[in-house]
């Protein structure tokens, strides 16, 4: 009990609702520990729409339509200040303004015709969903939110936007927001400014939105908006967008993803000075028109995107974005099963430091074909990455596969067998050790939950690294499940598994 409450809390991380729920009851000094952690994360998964158990339920009020969990914990926050100050993060599931309307409706304000809803519904829809997004605002201290498979009318996301506290990060996945620009809101506080507040927006994994351009210029115009991340809405929204800026500059944006560009982009993109990191999510035929004469360089007066640090872009795009410029974290990897296969031989033509003017310190390169190659040219032209994550195209699988050698499996194709993979895994720890200033490897050759043994084998591999020459070396990973970690003055290796316990507080 006498350790500092930063500990407790972050002990708490890693246990079950359940678990939480008992060391409250334990005393008092745990009850004013745990049940911050209680309210921290809290997710929250509203009923199915074909289950209306609870809706009309009328001591939970507007909160009825989230089902009674949910609108029991609403209600505890609206009650007690003190809680909401606890909460940090919040993630809802399955919030549909559009399908919950005939439920909350009453048999007076039944639909007048087909596909029509009466006014007397739109407001209690709105009653409901105001009473929501008030009490979503009333958290001083909420620092982001997450709609997952939402259908709400998009003044919504304004509103959450505007009157929500300075540096919000509001994400959307899987979402679909509808209404038209002129819809007014059905609020008591309608007059209060619409002045956009979060410091990033996220729409990811197929958003729908109608009219997106004019609902992204009126975030793009918010000095607040640090980050966009536009992965899943088409990158022709954002074009609109900034058009109808009349190319207005845009100094407060620092970071942007969109899922493609085009030559006609590059307007935009000079309009961002202080953008520091910026990631293409996919690889369409249309974006390979882009040449390198296309992007000037950050070199000059006539250069763009001068402060740019982190690129997350395709291989062949690489040289575009390094020219001229201090990038110091890169995010790649190769293309399997497309048109645009990586040529290994790509890097023998490549500057230093991936033509960056500085050394390139944190490399992820995914499905890559050809590690030994890339290797290669880190050990010859930028030596001093310090952070290095690769995931191989084939890793090792289980120790049932069988060998390349058995004449039953095809001799062109690598062996992904357990026992070869090791081999092959010790002769890259002799490639790493040329590596001296790394700090943090992840070198994803194995799949799988490791045995016992296997635990030892990788331990032992660790050990090794150090040893040859990578003596900065904390934290080693050679599957999605393991990672190996110590502490700088200590030469113990320690195994940390994929954790399995919630870490947040689910209302289902």
């Amino acid at each position: 009990m006498l350790l500092p409450t930063e500990i407790w809390l972050e002990i708490a991380t890693f246990l079950r609702r359940k678990f939480l729920i008992s060391l409250i009851l334990v005393c008092r000094h745990f009850h004013r520990i745990f049940i911050r952690a209680l309210y921290i994360n809290i997710s929250i998964k509203l009923p199915d729409l074909n289950s209306p158990s609870n809706i009309n339920d009328s001591e939970l009020g507007d909160f009825a339509f989230m089902g009674r969990p949910a609108a029991l914990l609403f209600t505890r926050l609206e009650a007690d200040s003190t809680l909401k100050t606890f909460v940090r993060n919040i993630e809802i599931t399955n919030l549909s303004q559009k399908s919950r309307a005939l439920l909350l409706s009453s048999p007076e304000s039944a639909t007048n015709g087909v596909g029509k809803r009466d006014s007397s519904e739109d407001r209690l829809d709105d009653n409901a969903f105001g009473a929501l997004m008030r009490a979503l605002v009333s958290l001083s201290c909420l620092e982001s939110v997450l709609l997952i498979e939402a259908q709400i009318h998009f003044k919504w996301l304004v509103f959450l936007a505007s009157r929500s506290t300075p540096g919000l990060k509001l994400s959307l996945k899987r979402s679909e927001l509808y209404g038209e620009l002129g819809d007014r809101f059905v609020l008591p506080d309608d007059e209060a400014t619409e002045v956009i507040k979060v410091s990033s927006l996220s729409l990811i994994s197929q958003i729908t939105l109608k009219d997106a351009s004019s609902v992204l210029a009126h975030f793009l115009l918010s000095p607040f908006v640090r980050r966009l991340d536009l992965g899943g809405l088409h990158p022709r929204a954002l074009r609109k967008a900034f058009q109808s800026l009349n190319k207005l500059s845009l100094p407060h944006l620092e970071e942007l993803k969109i899922q493609s560009l085009l030559r006609n982009d590059i307007a935009m993109l000079r309009a961002m000075p202080n953008l520091r990191k910026f990631s293409i999510k996919s690889c369409t035929g249309a974006i390979w028109d882009l040449l390198m004469e296309d992007l000037p360089s950050g070199h000059g007066p006539s250069g763009i995107l001068k402060r740019l640090e982190t690129i997350t872009v395709h291989q062949p795009w690489i040289r575009v974005f390094t020219a001229g410029r201090n990038i110091t974290s890169i995010c790649s990897g190769d293309q399997p099963g497309t048109n645009h296969q990586w040529d290994p031989r790509i890097l023998d033509t490549m500057d230093r430091h991936f033509g960056s003017n500085v050394m390139v310190t944190t490399l992820s390169w995914k499905s890559c074909k050809y590690p030994e190659a890339l290797l290669e040219y880190l050990i010859r032209k930028n030596p001093g990455v310090r952070h290095l994550t690769i995931e191989p195209v084939n890793p090792g699988t289980s120790e049932t596969i069988k060998c390349s050698q058995n004449p039953f499996f095809p001799p062109e194709t690598p062996c992904a067998c357990l026992k070869c993979c090791q081999e092959a895994l010790d002769t890259y720890v002799h490639i790493f050790s040329l590596l001296p200033d790394l700090l943090t490897l992840e070198f994803h050759i194995l799949v799988g939950v490791p045995a016992k043994a296997m635990l030892k084998w990788q331990q032992e591999r660790c050990q090794s690294l150090r040893k040859l020459g990578n003596k900065a070396l904390v934290s080693v990973s050679f599957n999605s499940h393991t990672t190996w970690r110590r502490h700088p003055d200590d030469e113990r290796w320690r195994s940390y598994h994929l954790k399995t316990a919630m870490k947040s507080t689910e209302i289902m």
